[in-house]
Formats: C-alpha cells, structure tokens, sequence
C-alpha cells in the first residue's frame, strides 16, 4: 500500500492546518510519509506560509470593520460586566 493510500490528501491537508508541534509522532510520521510520496501535497505544504499571513490579515481587516469602537471608559465597562467585577 502506498503511502497515498495510507492517508488520504484531505487528511494531509487537515494534518499540515493543525501544524508539526500539535502531532502526535505517529501522526508526524504519517505525514511525513505522505508528503515524500505526494508532491500535490508537498506543494500545498509549500504554498500556506504565504497564504496564512494574508488571511490572518484579512480576518483581523474584517474582525476591526465589523467592531464597533469603544471608548475606554465603555470598554472597561464592558469587561467589568462581563466578569462580574465592580470598581
């Protein structure tokens, strides 16, 4: 059996999404296997750490637009109420 059909690419993809450090050794290893025999997905390994900033980018773009703006007055207010703190 080769190692594409060991793991398929989706869960390569997932593996790649998750990153190296959270793997388990056995799932590293899997990996590892797949991408040496997968060059669709070694490709794809290649391609995220440019994509990612941008789309961390373009949420954090998003994230502030559709935030309304607080006061730091109403922002502390806020955190108090939520926490249950008063002053």
């Amino acid at each position: 059996m080769t190692a594409n059909a060991e793991m398929p690419h989706a869960q390569a993809r997932v593996f790649l999404h998750t990153g190296r450090r959270q793997l388990s050794g056995s799932e590293a290893k899997q990996l590892d296997a797949h991408l040496a025999a997968c060059a669709a997905c070694r490709a794809y390994a290649a391609y995220l750490p440019t994509v990612e900033p941008q789309l961390t980018q373009a949420m954090h773009v998003r994230w502030d637009a559709a935030q309304p703006m607080l006061s730091d007055r109403e922002f502390a207010e806020r955190v108090r109420a939520r926490t249950g703190q008063t002053r």
